[in-house]
């Protein structure tokens, strides 16, 4: 089946419903394994995935970075959170297509940025504005690692605590 057409390259997405992305991950995936994935599968292409829509083939990972965040919940407990976030972008040129080798070299090149650490792996995506999504599935499939990019959601992280303000009499 078909959808919507791509502004940028004319071409249709190919959409693909959940319950055929063979590997759906219970948690997002972590650097060690989107490196594992990618060494284990040499040569093939790779296609992202957001909402059973395609990417386009032709985009590019523009940076690969270490994404720390400080702070406090609701119920007054600092927390910390780091992650790896790599960015796609999609540019002007269409002849050219991301393979599981040159992502595999980005997050070699990347390791530094994390020593020992080993963080979910999140991409970021513009689409109307800049969000971050985590991979959350993912399977090789012919000459194609197919990886699907998950939902970020927000939550009450200290539901026993939360907003609980003194009562002023």
């Amino acid at each position: 089946m078909t959808g919507s057409s791509d502004f940028r390259s004319g071409r249709d997405f190919n959409l693909i419903p959940p319950t055929s992305l063979i590997f759906q991950l219970s948690y997002f995936m972590r650097l060690d394994e989107l490196r594992n994935l990618l060494s284990s599968s040499p040569g093939l292409g790779v296609v992202f995935f957001l909402d059973g829509r395609e990417l386009p083939l032709h985009l590019h990972v523009t940076e690969i970075g270490r994404e720390t965040r400080d702070f406090l919940d609701c119920g007054g407990t600092r927390r910390k959170r780091e992650r790896c976030v790599l960015q796609l972008w999609v540019g002007e040129d269409v002849d050219h297509r991301l393979t599981s080798d040159r992502l595999l070299g980005i997050v070699d090149m990347g390791s530094v940025l994390f020593e020992l650490d080993i963080p979910e792996v999140w991409m970021e995506w513009e689409i109307g504005s800049v969000s971050q999504y985590p991979l959350s599935s993912f399977r090789v499939s012919g000459g194609d690692v197919i990886v699907g990019l998950g939902k970020n959601h927000t939550a009450c992280l200290a539901p026993g605590k939360c907003c609980r303000l003194p009562v002023i009499q």
